[in-house]
């Protein structure tokens, strides 16, 4: 018992500092934690890039205020480059901001789906297709069912259809 307490007193001994630890965690773990050419400043201070990693390179409206980008996003084939979802997104924050009570955000899918902006950019980013109303309807569906497995929407209230915006 006594070696075990001397070999450990001894490991001990040589982590002098935080330099000594980083060198214990080995080059890829090391240059991970170090690489930070791909953090902005901003985001140094209030530290979002440990959620995105430092080699996020993601400029979105959204990232700071849901700590959601593309890189953290699940795939949806009818919104490759995700153009809907940050549209959709944006709008949801714009909406966020109008409620002055500062509680919880609630909206309506449903009200959603009658925005005309939203309703373009689904038109213009769903491939085509002979009814494109079938395919505006599945992006609006399958990017929802993306945001709730990503965390960033939660089914509050499922008989009404209100869902709630995960934010900072």
């Amino acid at each position: 018992c006594g070696t075990d307490a001397a070999n450990i007193q001894g490991e001990i001994e040589q982590i002098r500092n935080g330099a000594d630890v980083l060198n214990i965690l080995g080059n890829d773990l090391l240059s991970k934690m170090t690489h930070t050419e791909a953090i902005d400043v901003d985001e140094e201070d209030n530290g979002a890039w440990r959620v995105f990693g430092p080699d996020c390179t993601c400029r979105l409206f959204h990232k700071d205020e849901l700590l959601y980008c593309h890189c953290l996003a699940s795939f949806e084939a009818l919104d490759p480059h995700q153009v809907f979802r940050d549209a959709l997104l944006k709008h949801l924050i714009d909406m966020m901001g109008e409620n002055p009570t500062g509680s919880p955000f609630r909206f309506h899918y449903g009200s959603l789906m009658t925005i005309d902006h939203l309703i373009d950019i689904a038109t213009k980013t769903a491939p085509e297709t002979p009814n494109p109303a079938i395919n505006v309807h599945r992006i609006f569906a399958n990017t929802f069912k993306a945001l709730r497995n990503d965390g960033i929407v939660y089914l509050d209230d499922q008989d009404n259809d209100i869902y709630l915006l995960i934010s900072k």
